[in-house]
């Protein structure tokens, strides 16, 4: 009897609004931290500033972010890349809990990266697949 293959995984990681909540958040603090110190008012406005200005680019970049994941049988894990999917090895670090996938890998040109999967990036089931793909395949 010959063995059923499974369809492909393939997974879109669309921009997360828990992230970028976080990040907000991070930066408020950090902004209230700048001003209640005991520098000098120009210095103080310049922290604000900078926290202002790092905000407004991580939330910009977030948004625009786009990741695509990709798990077959016959090529194995594949990743977005510069050129579109391309071959990468999950490494054995990578970290899988309920809420958040530090995903570690490594392409064909030894190039080390890591891609954050939030939960909220994809939907309930997909996240769920990929935490079992991740368990039985990769790690």
């Amino acid at each position: 009897m010959l063995k059923q293959s499974e369809p492909p995984l393939l997974l879109e990681l669309k921009p997360s609004r828990r992230l970028q909540r976080t990040i907000a958040l991070l930066h408020l603090l950090a902004s209230g931290a700048a001003i209640a110190n005991s520098l000098a008012i120009t210095i103080k406005f310049t922290l604000c500033a900078l926290l202002c200005l790092s905000y407004g680019l991580l939330i910009k970049r977030l948004a625009v972010q786009c990741y695509h994941v990709r798990y077959s049988e016959q090529s194995g894990w594949e990743a977005s890349g510069l050129l579109g999917l391309e071959p990468v090895r999950i490494i054995k670090s990578t970290i899988i809990t309920s809420f958040v996938i530090v995903l570690y890998i490594k392409s064909n040109n030894n190039d080390k990266s890591a891609i954050l999967v939030v939960s909220d990036a994809l939907c309930e089931d997909d996240y769920r697949k990929l935490i079992l793909k991740l368990k039985t395949t990769a790690i």
